[in-house]
């Protein structure tokens, strides 16, 4: 594997004999073999993380919704998130005289997206205790998603993530009607 090479130190006629010096050299052949070896041993047996898409159900294009089936939505549970355009979001509670508020997707902000979400849930889910009822019998929040047409794609995903980050169980993505561009353009 490694060798010692042994240079100098021979006898002269009529000079002193100096002590030897010895040279020596080491062979890394083997080492960077094994180095290489090693490295594609990990390589090839190293599992490369694949992309991770979130599972979306969407209707059936060419189904009819009968309104019978449609599951009716309480107006204390609801939330409707708009997105708009210069990235702002907009949100208001209820289906009855909503009340229009702008959020931030700024995580850290007192207004944003992810803790208006998060109290929500919690005012739907203690007056589901309050109320006796199991989640079966009622959905706890049910939140619908609408975009204007001036809105970026780059949002739609960030809200459908805070949607898998808050464990939202029931969301849908439904288009914005005139009235709803009407109160989010004064604000």
């Amino acid at each position: 594997m490694s060798e010692v090479q042994d240079s100098g130190g021979e006898k002269k006629k009529g000079k002193k004999i100096r002590a030897k010096k010895h040279s020596t050299h080491i062979d890394m052949t083997p080492m960077v073999d094994l180095a290489f070896l090693l490295l594609t041993f990990f390589l090839f047996t190293t599992t490369l993380s694949k992309p991770k898409a979130m599972p979306l159900i969407m209707p059936d294009v060419n189904e009819v919704p009968d309104p019978s089936k449609q599951t009716p939505v309480d107006d204390e549970d609801a939330m409707t998130i708009i997105l708009s355009k210069n990235n702002r979001v907009f949100y208001y509670f209820g289906i009855k005289e909503p009340k229009v508020e702008q959020a931030s997707f700024d995580a850290t902000k007192p207004n944003s997206l992810r803790k208006v979400i998060i109290e929500k849930k919690k005012e739907c889910e203690s007056r589901l205790k309050v109320g006796g009822k199991t989640p079966n019998e009622r959905h706890k929040v049910v939140i619908l998603i609408k975009a204007d047409k001036d809105a970026k794609y780059k949002n739609m995903v960030d809200v459908l993530d805070e949607m898998n980050i808050n464990d939202v169980p029931v969301y849908a993505i439904v288009d914005i009607t005139p009235k709803e561009i009407e109160m989010i353009s004064g604000l």
